[in-house]
């Protein structure tokens, strides 16, 4: 049975890492990208490999709400989780973006790792049946 897998990106590298290790201690493989454009390019060249999408919201070239919806018009069932430090976003507007959850830095890892559990069981249902 193959591990779930993870797409990481975040345009702080000690913020990358840790969710790297967070991911990889809860038995996930992570893919890193260091900005919106190259998380985008980086599930277009892999589309059937990643379950779950795990985004920073501000980045250079282009933002998390962006690469979220460009992600959902390749793959709607695609689940999206957002992290922000910025406590002035609202989830009803990332929702519009495709965004499943949204998270506020520093996020709680035992209620985000479930969170990830939670949101990659429901994709694959979704796919299934």
């Amino acid at each position: 049975m193959r591990k779930n897998h993870i797409l990481v990106v975040d345009d702080n590298k000690a913020a990358r890492e840790i969710t790297r290790i967070m991911f990889n201690f809860s038995e996930y493989d992570v893919t890193l990208a260091d900005n919106g454009e190259a998380g985008l390019e980086i599930f277009k060249n892999n589309l059937d490999t990643f379950d779950l999408v795990f985004t920073d919201f501000e980045m250079p070239m282009m933002n998390g709400l962006e690469m979220a919806d460009r992600i959902k018009q390749l793959d709607d069932r695609m689940p999206i989780i957002m992290a922000t430090a910025n406590t002035q976003i609202k989830e009803s507007e990332t929702q519009k973006y495709g965004i499943n959850s949204l998270y506020f830095k520093p996020y709680d890892y035992v209620e985000l790792t479930q969170q990830v559990k939670q949101l990659i069981f429901s994709a694959f249902i979704s796919r299934e049946y």
